[in-house]
């Protein structure tokens, strides 16, 4: 891989080795990312995430399909919304930009 020739190039011409472990990073990014890549792992993670916020207004967590859903594919329920960063169409929904914020940064420490 590309990660893996990374670095070994900067265990022959870097200092860096000397005092870290590259193989050790290399095998602990191959687990993420193995890890991240996994959308069963991903739709367990959305399904925590519905239960933490099923009383939490303004926020909403799509509903995982698991009979559909497989390590390679995630299929769950489409919600229709308006991206944050739309503000013409935020204020034609009579969205309060400074609330909508609220609710973010709330809901960002309640995960």
């Amino acid at each position: 891989s590309t990660f893996k020739v990374l670095i070994a190039f900067a265990k022959r011409f870097t200092k860096v080795s000397r005092f870290v472990d590259l193989e050790d990073i290399y095998h602990e990014f191959q687990e993420v990312i193995a890890e991240e890549l996994d959308y069963q792992q991903e739709a367990q993670h959305m399904e925590r995430f519905r239960g933490q916020f099923v009383d939490f207004p303004g926020v909403a967590i799509p509903y995982v399909y698991w009979e559909y859903t497989t390590s390679k594919v995630l299929v769950m329920e489409y919600i229709d919304g308006v991206k944050i960063n739309e503000l013409d169409k935020l204020k034609g929904l009579k969205i309060n930009p400074k609330k909508l914020s609220s609710i973010l940064y709330l809901s960002y420490l309640k995960q």
